[in-house]
């Protein structure tokens, strides 16, 4: 593929060597290059509890997904491996039960 970017010559005395690095690699590639060949997206809701919402992860092999709220049809955030372990250190602290955390979604 021909990329009319490629020719672009950056000359800039006051940048740094490493600003003009990604410049120069950014105006010479097409986004596609800069992509994984095998990336996945997980969306998740919000109201989904927290230990169904690791297991698709683990399921996956992602260590995080996307939040959306199907209510407002809006994306809230991340969810991560590590924000399951705060939610655990959370539910340790108030001594809650294993159905206790059973109950709660993501949301509260």
């Amino acid at each position: 593929m021909d990329n009319p970017s490629a020719d672009i010559q950056i000359e800039n005395k006051d940048m740094d060597n490493s600003k003009l690095y990604l410049m120069e690699i950014i105006t010479s590639s097409i986004c596609y290059e800069l992509m994984e060949t095998k990336s996945k997206t997980i969306v998740i809701d919000i109201l989904m509890k927290p230990r169904q919402a690791l297991n698709a992860l683990l399921d996956v092999g992602e260590r995080a997904a996307l939040l959306f709220d199907s209510k407002t049809r809006n994306f809230e955030g991340m969810f991560t491996i590590t924000d399951f372990l705060v939610i655990l250190d959370l539910y340790y602290d108030r001594k809650c039960t294993e159905e206790d955390i059973n109950e709660k979604s993501i949301q509260s």
